[in-house]
């Protein structure tokens, strides 16, 4: 083969057999050309793609390259070298190849739609949002970049824009399930509960074999309190997906809550059985079981998954928590060193910092949190250890993060409109949160004992006493915030920017001797408790002066006399507390009588 013009002849047959799917005869094809044309670089180009295609990244990636140092100034090459290497999770040289291919032609569509899916993909919502509108802009009927843009929208919380960039796309193909689905769970977001059920229900018709859809649908059943019709829909996904291991968790999360202990980690063992190899499956059936208090069956599911699996740091993780659950904490702590040795996370640091911690061991424990620190500067459980740590050894920095008389701060919300006084509007409030407590039993993983919690995301509940409650906590926080100092270095206050959005808002009930443990909000920023209802005997002076209060500055770790209740506050009703996310805080149980109960309605918020 002598010249050009038959060089692109085989560049095309070789690009004809792999659109057919025939990866290997294409391979064969550019092969020689790779040989006998060692300069030029579209035989390289070529064969990248004929690797991808063969699920070699390594070669493909190497071909790329190959084929851009012969010719730097090839967009498409670069487009396709970063696809490649996000598959292989190198992110920065993936975001750097698709920059370079728009720096080289700013009209290149493809680019753009990929830098968007790549920075969804790395939560840098911003910058995907840019990137896709681009792409749109070059391309107004690309369905995948805009439902794409729709995913962002949506994981920004815009959840009304969202709802219209998937109508937007669905206009274009109403039959597109990804936009389907995603409209459907933006309106669960949105607690537009049966607008989402009837788009699950068409992207079901349009795709039976999805399970990702059936446990949407029981999501939403599950919220509605059709609790058989969830259950429905989760055994459904399994059957589809016996290791779909988030709808195990629900699934046994709704058996929890409605104290059927019979079904309780039934399909969990079924799963295991078909899917003996699977971590996840396992490390979630333990932890499940772990959280509801059957220790035993744990650590003998951990012993078996141990057996089956080898020393996987992940269940080496679920070990240390057990043996330190049951008072084994030198046992425990060897556990989490060879744990964080084969493969350390940040979950594992921070569980390993609370062991070091009890053990009194803080200079350890601060090395810990300082990891997760570099990772995570806003993990509020990591500020709490942290904070734990700077008081037990007499820092004074324990009182420069933790400020209580500046930081816990009361308001009682102004009257909404409508309503002649307070009194009434809560008494209206507290009828609509009634008919959001219908489980039996605590949420799995939340904080309460002897109560119950709605699901769902009470701020966002398209109901007029929710959306007035809503407005009158925005003034609060609002002068909340306005009232803090300005400090770059403050976890609390550098964050502050003037603007805020619920992140997430719920109700507890709890009944005679219910209380919180205690407990931060790792994710949040600012985080409440409002009070709805609190029973006659939380008044009573026969009895003890604190029931039903909230403290501040006790942690979970039950330190004993190295523990200390920095500040109580005795609630009243129409009473709204605001105070740092990371503060420690728990309440003492009210020793009500029969029938009574005590009804709060907290949230967090974080920077918008």
């Amino acid at each position: 083969m002598a010249n050009t013009a038959e060089l692109q002849q085989e560049l095309r047959r070789a690009a004809d057999a792999l659109g057919r799917g025939q990866s290997e005869d294409a391979l064969s094809i550019v092969g020689p050309l790779l040989e006998q044309f060692p300069k030029e670089p579209k035989p390289l180009q070529l064969a990248g793609l004929i690797h991808k295609s063969l699920g070699d990244m390594d070669a493909a990636i190497a071909a790329f390259r190959g084929s851009l140092s012969m010719q730097k100034r090839q967009p498409e090459v670069l487009n396709s070298l970063a696809n490649v290497l996000k598959t292989r999770q190198k992110n920065e040289e993936a975001e750097e190849s698709y920059k370079e291919a728009l720096r080289l032609n700013s009209g290149y569509q493809e680019a753009w739609r990929n830098l968007g899916l790549l920075m969804l993909e790395l939560n840098r919502l911003a910058e995907s949002v840019d990137a896709l509108q681009k792409a749109i802009e070059l391309k107004p009927d690309d369905i995948s970049a805009i439902t794409a843009l729709a995913n962002a929208q949506k994981s920004a919380d815009n959840l009304p824009e969202s709802i219209e960039t998937y109508k937007r796309a669905l206009a274009l193909n109403p039959n597109y399930v990804n936009a389907l689905h995603n409209l459907g769970i933006a309106y669960k977001l949105s607690e537009n509960l049966d607008f989402a059920l009837v788009c699950y229900q068409q992207a079901l018709k349009l795709a039976p074999d999805i399970a990702e859809i059936d446990y949407s649908f029981g999501n939403a059943l599950f919220e509605k309190g059709l609790y058989d019709e969830a259950e429905k829909h989760y055994l459904s996904a399994i059957s589809k997906r016996p290791g779909y291991v988030e709808v195990h968790v629900t699934l046994n999360e709704l058996y929890w809550q409605l104290d059927k202990k019979e079904d309780f980690g039934l399909s969990f063992r079924n799963a295991i059985a078909i899917k003996p190899d699977n971590l996840e499956l396992r490390e979630a059936y333990i932890k499940s079981l772990g959280l509801a208090g059957r220790s035993d069956e744990a650590l003998a599911e951990l012993n078996n998954a141990l057996e089956a699996l080898g020393h996987e740091p992940r269940l080496l993780h679920r070990q240390a928590r057990i043996l330190a659950n049951q008072g084994d904490l030198g046992s425990a702590l060897e556990s989490f060193d060879e744990a964080l040795r084969l493969s350390a996370t940040d979950e594992m640091r921070l569980d390993y910092a609370a062991m070091l911690i009890f053990a009194a061991d803080y200079d350890a424990a601060m090395r810990q949190l300082d990891v997760v620190a570099r990772n995570q500067p806003y993990q509020q459980l990591m500020w709490a250890y942290r904070g734990l740590c700077w008081r037990l050894t007499g820092d004074e920095r324990y009182h420069w993060l933790n400020d209580y008389d500046a930081q816990v701060k009361s308001f009682v919300l102004e009257t909404p409109e409508g309503y002649s006084n307070l009194e009434r509007f809560l008494n209206d409030l507290k009828d609509q949160l009634e008919l959001m407590h219908r489980t039996e039993i605590r949420p799995l993983e939340q904080t309460l004992l002897h109560g119950t919690q709605t699901p769902g995301r009470l701020l966002h509940k398209p109901v007029r006493e929710i959306q007035l409650f809503k407005s009158a906590l925005t003034l609060a926080v609002t002068e909340y915030i306005d009232t803090m100092p300005m400090d770059d270095r403050h976890p609390l206050y550098q964050r502050k920017t003037g603007r805020f959005r619920f992140s997430g808002s719920w109700s507890v009930k709890l009944g005679a001797d219910g209380y919180h443990v205690n407990h931060v909000h790792p994710a949040g920023w600012i985080s409440s408790s409002f009070y709805v209802v609190l029973p006659d005997s939380m008044s009573d002076p026969s009895r003890e002066p604190d029931s039903g209060s909230i403290k501040f500055g006790e942690s979970s770790l039950s330190l004993g006399d190295r523990e200390v209740i920095a500040k109580t506050i005795k609630p009243e009703v129409g009473q709204l507390v605001l105070f740092p996310s990371y503060m420690w805080h728990g309440t003492f149980p009210f020793n009500g009588t029969p029938g009574e109960y005590r009804m709060t309605a907290p949230f967090d918020a974080i920077p918008d």
